[in-house]
């Protein structure tokens, strides 16, 4: 939950829209929980969704949806190429963002993996925890966060243009 939460409120809101402010601890816990996601570094993160937003359903759209259902629900993330991170700024110049950044691969090795094999290990279960705790939830997480990539442009009703394939529907909303 912590994960979801964190990509949801923290990622996609915060830093990807700054829809909000939070004080230091909310996005300090936003950007642990992040990484724990592995879905990477909010910097990356946020950039790849401002241009999705800035380009959507075109060539510079890194998920566009006119490629196809699997192309923008779990195709790009195999052809994502450098990252060009000059539309997040603000980002760059946020202290925390950069530490994340910094130290991204071990807070993934941390909280994705240790802490779950060391907490099922008190009941004798590592493999468990790596299996269940770490792997599992993250395919589950994964397909449940490119859901809103893919789902969310072929479900639901065109509020705003009739021409882009963005949509609204409560089964993404949820």
């Amino acid at each position: 939950m912590s994960r979801s939460i964190s990509i949801t409120g923290g990622y996609h809101r915060l830093f990807s829209h700054v829809s909000y402010s939070a004080s230091w601890p909310v996005r300090l816990f936003y950007l642990i929980f992040g990484a724990a996601s592995v879905q990477n570094t909010a910097l990356k993160w946020s950039s790849l969704h401002r241009r999705h937003h800035t380009h959507c359903d075109t060539d510079a759209d890194p998920y566009n949806a006119r490629r196809g259902f699997w192309w923008s629900h779990i195709g790009w993330v195999f052809h994502v190429g450098k990252h060009d991170l000059s539309n997040v700024p603000d980002l760059q110049q946020d202290p925390l963002v950069q530490w994340q950044a910094r130290w991204y691969m071990p807070l993934v090795g941390v909280f994705t993996f240790a802490l779950p094999i060391a907490l099922a290990s008190l009941w004798g279960d590592p493999l468990g925890g790596f299996l269940v705790a770490g792997c599992l939830r993250l395919v589950f997480q994964y397909h449940s966060t490119f859901a809103i990539n893919s789902f969310a442009h072929i479900l639901g009703e065109k509020h705003y243009s009739s021409e882009g394939t963005p949509r609204d529907s409560w089964i993404t909303a949820m």
